[in-house]
């Protein structure tokens, strides 16, 4: 029974890197670094005054930013190319800047005006939220609760209120002389602001209980940016002409970027998923995969040596499940290659995998997701096949075992061995440490590339592209193979 799951390429080195965005108010710049700090690239260049908040839309690879003493909002794509001026008519104290993706909206604040505003995503349909602020700094959304929070510095009080701009609360309305950044950890149930004139940065509950100084002494905290996956809290910090991070709980502060001219705007680029949304009740999750160094093969299996050093220089996006039936229906539906939309042993199970899928069949399907996505993809990028390396990297997920979660194997970890006697809805099992389902057993998954031999000599991004006739690889069993078979 074969099935797949599908990968997302990416070949825009920009595209792919985890990174921090800023704006730079002394060189009137937007400019973005990756988190080691390495590789500052000029985004956007020549504004008239980059005072205001930056934000991300990875969805669709753009940036967004305030240009205040032009009076506009502005966007392109993540390397700097397309910008295009949205909306006009924003007053020179344009700060705050989010974006809810999901719904198609764009909010931004303006401390002279006192207001937030909203708009569409392309700049139209702008309606006014709130107004009669009291000097209004930084924002933030909770699109679970849906409620957006902000910082006054006038009134010297956190707030918040529902998106539409009813019921404004006051949070936090004591110890405060000028707070500016905000950000919230919603899951956490916390939120994390600065203040300008205490040169501090506070944690509290989300409805402003249980206020804490989580680091004091700083140097003009601005906006703030949250890293949760690894722990982090950034911020950009005006006197020093740095951006600055520490642990959640406030311990191992250090210099994240130096040399900079008063970043003041921050937005962070974590590139873990990305979703397909193939129709309205139908879309593809996909787990980005950081490039890295692992041993590919197991010594034990004729079939899989030797075991050898394989280096992959570019990360990817990988489907987290196999792809379902109802996912393969919603491409393939109307194609004009005689394909049948519903090829399964087991039809009209829409969360299974799909089976009796050929190559073939699967490159159809490939080219025809591209197309109906690529007036949203950015340039360079295509859904393909995972390389079998790709596939094993993923499959291991940082581990060394013969299974990813272990050397032993029972019916609890994966379908097979006919202990089912059929395919299983995709995601019954555990997902391995990378968060990938079912890439042991279910269905076999194929691969872009050909039959071939290992070698036992280093290698760097292998692939075996073969030609029209070339026979497949294939991997990660079914629900019918025996244990051995899933390695």
């Amino acid at each position: 029974m074969l099935g797949f799951v599908f990968s997302l390429l990416i070949f825009s080195h920009l595209s792919a890197q985890s990174k921090l965005y800023w704006s730079d108010w002394g060189s009137n710049k937007i400019q973005s670094v990756n988190l080691d700090g390495t590789g500052i690239v000029d985004i956007a260049s020549g504004l008239s005054n980059a005072k205001g908040d930056v934000a991300l839309d990875l969805e669709h690879m753009k940036v967004f930013w305030i240009d205040n003493s032009a009076g506009v909002l502005q966007k392109s794509n993540l390397d700097g190319s397309s910008k295009e001026t949205l909306i006009t008519g924003i007053g020179s104290g344009g700060r705050g800047l989010d974006l809810d993706v999901p719904n198609g909206h764009v909010y931004y604040g303006d401390y002279t005006g006192n207001y937030i505003k909203r708009a569409n995503l392309d700049g139209s349909g702008v309606v006014t939220i709130l107004s009669g602020l009291g000097g209004n700094r930084g924002h933030a959304l909770d699109l679970i609760n849906g409620k957006i929070y902000w910082t006054e510095n006038d009134s010297n009080k956190v707030r918040r209120a529902n998106l539409d701009g009813s019921l404004i609360e006051d949070l936090v309305t004591t110890g405060l002389n000028y707070p500016y950044g905000i950000v919230l950890d919603v899951e956490g149930g916390e939120m994390y602001f600065s203040d300008l004139t205490n040169n501090a940065i506070y944690k509290s509950n989300l409805d402003g209980t249980n206020k804490t100084t989580l680091i004091s002494g700083l140097n003009q905290p601005l906006n703030l940016e949250l890293d949760l996956a690894n722990n982090h809290l950034y911020w950009a910090d005006e006197n020093t002409n740095s951006i600055e991070r520490c642990n959640l709980d406030g311990s191992g502060r250090t210099t994240a970027v130096s040399g900079l001219s008063m970043p003041i705007g921050l937005a962070i680029q974590l590139p873990k998923t990305h979703s397909v949304e193939l129709n309205s009740t139908v879309n593809m999750e996909m787990i980005w995969v950081e490039p890295g160094t692992f041993t590919m093969g197991q010594s034990d299996i004729s079939s899989a040596s030797p075991e050898h050093e394989v280096t992959l220089t570019q990360g990817f996006y990988l489907g987290k499940y196999e792809v379902t039936q109802a996912q393969y229906e919603a491409v393939m539906t109307g194609n004009t290659d005689g394909l049948n939309a519903t090829p399964s042993q087991w039809p009209n199970n829409s969360d299974r995998p799909v089976e009796k899928v050929s190559w073939k069949d699967a490159q159809a399907f490939l080219t025809r997701l591209n197309e109906q996505q690529v007036s949203i993809m950015p340039a360079g990028w295509s859904y393909v096949l995972p390389t079998e390396a790709q596939w094993e990297y993923a499959c291991r997920a940082g581990t060394t075992t013969a299974y990813s979660w272990g050397d032993s194997i029972n019916i609890n970890d994966a379908n097979y061995n006919n202990h089912i006697g059929q395919t299983s809805i995709a995601g019954s099992y555990s997902a391995n440490p990378w968060g990938f389902y079912d890439m042991h057993g279910s269905v076999w998954e194929w691969t872009a590339e050909a039959w071939g031999s290992y070698s036992l000599a280093p290698q760097t991004d292998p692939y075996n592209a073969g030609n029209s006739s070339s026979n497949r690889v294939f991997r990660g069993a079914s629900w019918s193979n025996v244990a051995p078979d899933l390695r």
